[in-house]
């Protein structure tokens, strides 16, 4: 033995440091005020360890009278798994009840190998709300596992899929801690060499404001469409809806295949994130770039007029107004109050299609906003939409630019097609004088004690010098579509606060002779369109709501906006969160198990599981019924066979209002 010292000596240093990792908690997810939007909540499992089970059989049929399950599902469960190493945990049940937990703990002395693992799931505390922002979290798959692998991710992790989940990923995950072992040649811990804590991962601080975020929801009722909300000095986004939705409950443990085949094939798309992936005809809106395009070019004055007879007769097509009696003579002014066709078929004409193009994109129209959300492969979402010209149209089609086409151009018609998120973007420009930020809606990284890391700072994408007087000439009628008793956007006035907005209906389908709009079905009729910002003399929110197949903008979208921007105004008086927004991390020793009694448990509904509504709307019973709520106790190290949580024997009872990750 001594002659061969050298290599037993590597034979027991083979023996040494293997890494057992110890999992952190993901970081927590909250609004500009500091209210938790989403945490994680633990998931216990029955387990069993055969290494330790004298008779399996015997413990199988006690478990399936403690457990309420057939003998049949755990042998079967046992079966799956056989291949695993003896000392190694199989999962007999997941997400067990409290019931049920309460049963295994009590009964922990005659079931000798069943034991209680504990594995943290996201919570969505509102489940619904915000969800095409936020994304959600799935198991780590086959690809994306081999290349991270050596980031640390294994086989079962959980990863951020979708929204800001997945775009925060390397941020919110935190580092793993490791245990380093001596084990034997079968890989049993014989001692430890010591441990390298977990590093949590960084709470997100969002600019959305949940409460205005709430509004929107709830104005929208059960409309489908989209609301976007910015600060127009900034680009924070304060609000965020995409309807119809779905609840990213129903990923954190797993979706159902009903559920999944649901949300993939629904015609209504409750998984397009609206806000960047829908394109529509902007409509009437469109008049906002239309009319400051007019001035600044010279092609109209603020004095010009235009004879509007019900419409403009071009080539041997007569283009209709929304008015077919006619507005009479109009200028700027009085055609954006009441959103005169025929007024801006003309500046079209005047303007031409490449023109008209400059200036849309100047407002950010056409163009990505650069907002940061990814697909599950980190592929960004956002549509550019399209604004046409006459090169687009060589390119696309091979062929050139007919005047005639300009003026469905000139109202928002045609080719053109953007997104709520671009409208949201085009009104603040207007708002803001000619500024473009970059959309965002991270405020903050903070570390689990409360030490900011990072604060947001506003990008300005570009900028043009508009004549002063020009930019005030078009908010002075946006200001009127809302103020003045001729204006179309009447429903949008708030009491002592003065609105500025445009209108708009962009058309799905052209009306045949004789036809009303109540009598064609719904996905064939008009989207409704309301842009706004306010208050209009000193802008601090800009507004886009889009009512799909609403009919008009006036009556469908505007008392949307008006809510939002009510929720916002009484919103700030309430201060922004600062300074630490959780309680100092728990030790890793400190750990807590549910028995009977303790504290509500989330329901089915608000777990992802049966009964669960993917596109269930924000409910506020849904904060109450969240994970078990128990007051951890400081306990010792949990043994070998305990997989992170305390031993069988180790009751914990009590409640709280912060059970963490």
């Amino acid at each position: 033995q001594g002659i061969r010292g050298e290599y037993f000596l590597q034979l027991a240093r083979n023996n040494r440091d293997p890494r057992a990792r110890r999992a952190t908690p993901r970081g927590i997810i909250l609004d500009r005020k500091g209210r938790i939007l989403v945490d994680s909540f633990p998931r216990y499992d029955v387990t069993v360890t055969p290494e330790d089970v004298e008779n399996l059989d015997e413990t199988v049929a006690y478990l399936s009278v403690l457990l309420q399950m057939d003998a049949s599902q755990l042998r079967a469960r046992i079966k799956e798994q056989q291949r695993r190493r003896p000392f190694e945990p199989i999962v007999l049940k997941e997400n067990v009840s409290r019931e049920d937990l309460a049963a295994v703990v009590t009964h922990s002395s005659e079931v000798p190998g069943v034991d209680i693992s504990v594995r943290p799931l996201r919570h969505y505390l509102d489940g619904a709300l915000l969800a095409s922002l936020l994304g959600y979290v799935g198991e780590i798959g086959p690809e994306e596992l081999e290349r991270r692998a050596s980031k640390g991710y294994r086989p079962g992790d959980l990863i951020g899929m979708l929204g800001i989940e997945r775009n925060l990923e390397e941020r919110l995950r935190g580092i793993n801690g490791v245990r380093r072992l001596v084990v034997d040649a079968q890989g049993r811990e014989l001692s430890s060499l010591g441990e390298d804590p977990p590093q949590p991962g960084l709470n997100v601080v969002l600019t959305i404001d949940s409460e205005v975020q709430r509004r929107a929801e709830e104005a929208m009722g059960e409309d489908d469409g989209s609301v976007v909300a910015l600060d127009v000095n900034t680009g924070e986004v304060l609000a965020w809806v995409s309807r119809p939705t779905f609840d990213p409950n129903s990923f954190s443990d797993g979706i159902s295949r009903d559920t999944w085949r649901y949300l993939m094939t629904d015609k209504r798309k409750p998984m397009l994130n609206r806000p960047i992936q829908g394109r529509f005809p902007p409509g009437s809106t469109f008049k906002i770039v239309m009319g400051l395009a007019a001035l600044e070019e010279g092609v109209a004055n603020a004095n010009r007029e235009v004879y509007c007879p019900g419409g403009l007769q071009f080539g041997g097509r007569f283009f209709r107004c929304w008015r077919h009696s006619g507005h009479g003579s109009v200028n700027l002014h009085r055609a954006l109050v009441e959103s005169c066709d025929t007024y801006f078929y003309q500046v079209g004409i005047d303007l031409g299609v490449d023109r008209i193009a400059k200036w849309s994109n100047l407002f950010g129209l056409g163009l990505p906003t650069g907002i940061e959300i990814s697909d599950s492969r980190g592929r960004p979402l956002e549509k550019a939409g399209l604004i046409p010209s006459t090169a687009w149209k060589r390119a696309a089609f091979k062929s050139d630019w007919y005047p005639g086409e300009t003026l469905s151009v000139a109202i928002g018609q045609g080719y053109v097609n953007v997104t709520p998120l671009q409208q949201a973007v085009m009104t603040a420009v207007i708002a803001n004088g000619g500024v473009r930020y970059r959309p965002q809606f991270v405020r903050s990284f903070q570390t689990y004690d409360g030490r900011t890391e990072h604060a947001l700072v506003p990008e300005v994408l570009s900028r043009f010098d508009a004549h002063p007087r020009f930019v005030e000439a078009v908010r002075a009628g946006l200001r009127d579509v809302v103020e003045s008793e001729r204006g179309t956007g009447k429903k949008a006035r708030i009491a002592g606060v003065p609105v500025a907005g445009k209108t708009g209906t962009a058309q799905v389908r052209a009306l045949r002779k004789g036809e009303d709009e109540s009598q064609i079905e719904k996905h064939f009729r008009d989207h409704a369109w309301f842009v706004c910002y306010a208050p209009a003399d000193r802008p601090e929110i800009a507004v886009a709501v889009l009512v799909e197949h609403g009919g008009h903008g006036g009556s469908a979208a505007a008392p949307v906006a008006r809510q939002v921007i009510e929720a916002y105004l009484e919103s700030k008086q309430q201060p922004d969160a600062v300074g630490p927004l959780r309680p100092e991390p728990r030790p890793a020793t400190e750990v807590a198990a549910v028995v009977e009694g303790v504290g509500p448990r989330p329901s089915a509904a608000a777990q992802g599981g049966p009964g669960a509504d993917p596109r269930r709307a924000p409910d506020r019973a849904r904060r109450e019924a969240r994970a078990p709520t128990v007051v951890a106790a400081r306990v010792p190290p949990p043994p070998p066979n305990v997989i992170g949580g305390a031993p069988p024997s180790m009751v914990v009872v009590g409640q709280s209002q912060e059970e963490g990750d």
